[in-house]
């Protein structure tokens, strides 16, 4: 497609908009090219295989109506993360939340509808598709790295020693949810582990049962096996004992998200770990509890989208 007025080629992703001028300048301008002669040039460069024009005429119209598709797509995407956010409770941390106690055991916290839609698109795009992952562990610990006294006790999960879930190591932005439980004392979670060496980690320790403030939660950055970075705040929400709760690790960027049941109750943010993986683990004199882990990558969608429009080679992210 050539511009009517000084006969250069029309930008693909202008002819989204605009199939006649390659610029607001030349529009404004108006033609001055022959159109008969540009579409005979046209023909020549582009469609001397052999291929009539009827039929060049009915696939750049199905290629405008598959870019225009797309940008439609891309326009929900953007408008729903604005409006909907990445997950989680729309007005944040809240003060004195108290868990709804008759929810029910494993279920998960309302999502947006989006993400089913999301999921679709993911599936169908070109390129490589996220990593998602469920572990109930009933199959085992093949899939967890090296890590003593675990244990299998009453159909949950008890970690001992720090163990990674060796498909997420390579990975950088994901989503964890797991229904898990405290004990006694605390529940721990490691993420961003490239090894049993380099990580960041969340506990939540569990001081006064059925209280407000009852319970806190560290941060930790852990480098070369030592610990150099250790953070406690309280934590604004009511936890009993021997309760699974749904929680929820967002991690994309620098940026770490932790929800409760659907509710934020914690943020925080640090460059020191651009990668890793997911890992579980219980200090001296902690008991926490396993019912599932699910694991969702985050992956950019807008080079898959181009990929699918055909301005961007497959496997260019953004």
């Amino acid at each position: 497609m050539r511009c009517q007025r000084c006969g250069k080629p029309v930008n693909p992703l202008r002819q989204l908009t605009d199939r006649e001028f390659c610029s607001e300048y030349c529009r404004a301008r108006g033609p001055r090219a022959s159109a008969s002669g540009l579409r005979d040039l046209e023909y020549d460069e582009e469609w001397g295989s052999g291929t009539s024009r009827p039929a060049q005429k009915s696939m750049a119209k199905s290629g405008a109506s598959l870019g225009l598709v797309l940008v439609v797509v891309l326009g929900i995407m953007v408008t729903g993360r604005h409006w909907l956010g990445d997950g989680g409770s729309p007005g944040g941390p809240g003060v004195g939340v108290v868990l709804d106690p008759q929810a029910p055991v494993g279920a998960e916290p309302n999502r947006p509808a989006l993400d089913g839609f999301m999921g679709w698109l993911q599936d169908r795009l070109p390129g490589e598709k996220p990593l998602r992952l469920r572990a109930e562990f009933k199959e085992g610990l093949a899939n967890w790295s090296a890590g003593s006294n675990w244990r299998l006790e009453g159909g949950l999960t008890r970690p001992g020693e720090l163990r990674l879930w060796k498909p997420t190591l390579a990975k950088r932005d994901y989503d964890v949810d797991f229904l898990g439980q405290i004990d006694q004392r605390a529940i721990s979670w490691a993420f961003r582990a490239g090894s049993e060496r380099d990580y960041y980690a969340s506990k939540i320790v569990l001081h006064r049962p059925g209280e407000i403030s009852g319970a806190s939660i560290q941060r930790f950055v852990v480098q070369q096996a030592q610990t150099v970075s250790k953070v406690e705040l309280p934590l604004p929400v009511i936890l009993q004992r021997n309760r699974p709760y749904h929680f929820t690790l967002a991690v994309q960027g620098n940026r770490f998200r932790t929800l409760i049941d659907g509710h934020v109750i914690d943020e925080w943010t640090d460059e020191r770990h651009e990668t890793g993986g997911v890992g579980f683990y219980s200090d001296a004199g902690e008991v926490a509890g396993l019912h599932w882990v699910s694991f969702r990558e985050r992956r950019g969608m807008l080079g898959r989208i181009l990929a699918a429009a055909f301005i961007l080679p497959p496997g260019m992210e953004f």
